[in-house]
């Protein structure tokens, strides 16, 4: 996982091309957030050249979260084409992370 900045966070996106991305948003206090990271790797080596996955850290990249309206954390993006097609707000089950991502993709 890369971690992006409000410098480098639209040209990584527009690099892509089709591959759709996820991105989470977190902070370092945020416990909810560490707990999941293991399941974020789990989904991107299963997936993958068919998903980019990036984290955001709110606390050093404020811009950047407001601009995507982010409000708690974590909050996980999935982008296509640097357009929103889906998100999830709060912790959940690393199981229901990893299946949200695939239908959300499965749709795309």
């Amino acid at each position: 996982m890369k971690d992006l900045t409000t410098a480098d966070f639209a040209t990584t996106l527009a690099a892509l091309g089709q591959t759709p991305a996820l991105v989470d948003f977190w902070a370092p206090w945020c416990g909810p957030c560490r707990m999941l990271d293991p399941a974020l790797a789990r989904i991107e080596a299963a997936l993958g050249e068919d998903l980019a996955v990036f984290k955001v850290d709110i606390s050093t990249e404020e811009p950047l979260a407001e601009a995507w309206n982010v409000k708690a954390t974590p909050t996980f993006l999935l982008l296509h084409r640097g357009a929103e097609i889906g998100r999830r707000v709060g912790g959940l089950p690393a199981t229901a992370l990893a299946q949200w991502v695939h239908e959300t993709i499965a749709r795309t």
